[in-house]
């Protein structure tokens, strides 16, 4: 608490009475500082994939790469693990061109191809990470005409092409997988705009503000809750945060959403919105 109180979270009072503790208002940049923090722990998980597949295609001591990860020194053991051990001519030729590291450098117009390929083969099968290690060629990944066509490439960067075509409305997640976007939304114009936002608010297990709602529509690292838990994650991916708030804001004004609460407000359907989303599922199951 006294940290807490030193860092301008709360305010603790110590005197001789009842602890009083008083939750200190969000900070503007509360939403800045939170982005950074989630994008730091995915570079960090990333780095860590890259490592451990760095370790199994490297062609060196396996005992000297472990005692380097750990940040010592060690000569190579010469015999005790299987980089090290005996070979005749031929297979150690073999073994070194087989777990030599690629230096195969892909452009992003090349990846980004290859990955809309594997998509659109295998649409709704694939989240972010499952479609990198299918790109890349990694065993007990689902076969498709694009895997393994970016073999040797860098985890991190490849991911980083992915996270791009779902920020730039080419790929979105449909229950909890990634689909080719065919220019569903913009042929949709504020109608899918309109579906979505109504759509994803009903099916949310939780209540949230118009900046969450916007955030997990964007599909942003900063959303309350990811494709695994909500079907209509990164639906208008294709959209600036603004415009999906303004959308949002069209909304209330026009009697379909609601807020409730005044310090933190939060987005609830009203009657004539549930009306509207009954009359989009009907005219789906028409269409």
């Amino acid at each position: 608490l006294i940290v807490w109180h030193s860092q301008n979270l709360l305010r603790y009072n110590a005197a001789a009475r009842d602890v009083l503790l008083e939750m200190r208002p969000a900070g503007q940049d509360v939403s800045a500082r939170l982005d950074a923090l989630l994008n730091e722990y995915a570079d960090r998980q990333a780095a860590r994939v890259e490592a451990i597949s760095s370790y199994a295609r490297g062609a060196r001591c396996r005992h000297r790469a472990i005692a380097e990860h750990f940040g010592e020194r060690m000569a190579a053991c010469g015999s005790a693990c299987d980089m090290c051990a005996p070979l005749d001519g031929g297979r150690r030729v073999a073994a070194a061109v087989q777990r030599a590291p690629s230096a195969v450098r892909y452009g992003p117009a090349e990846t980004s191809a290859a990955a809309l390929a594997a998509v659109d083969e295998l649409q709704g099968r694939l989240g972010e990470k499952d479609l990198v290690c299918v790109l890349l060629g990694t065993p007990g990944y689902p076969a498709c005409g694009a895997f393994g066509q970016l073999a040797g490439a860098d985890f991190a960067a490849t991911r980083a092409v992915v996270s791009g075509l779902i920020a730039a409305g080419r790929l979105a997640y449909r229950s909890r997988a990634l689909v080719p976007v065919r220019g569903t939304p913009a042929a949709g114009g504020a109608d899918f705009a309109h579906d979505a936002v109504l759509r994803c608010l009903a099916r949310l297990p939780f209540a949230v503000g118009k900046s969450g709602l916007a955030k997990v529509l964007k599909g942003a690292a900063g959303s309350p809750i990811g494709p695994d838990r909500c079907a209509d994650y990164a639906a208008l991916a294709h959209m600036t945060g603004a415009a999906i708030e303004a959308e949002i804001e069209r909304l209330i004004a026009s009697g379909e959403l609601r807020r409730s609460g005044e310090r933190m407000p939060l987005l609830a359907i009203t009657e004539r919105g549930v009306a509207a989303l009954r009359e989009d599922a009907m005219a789906d199951d028409l269409g």
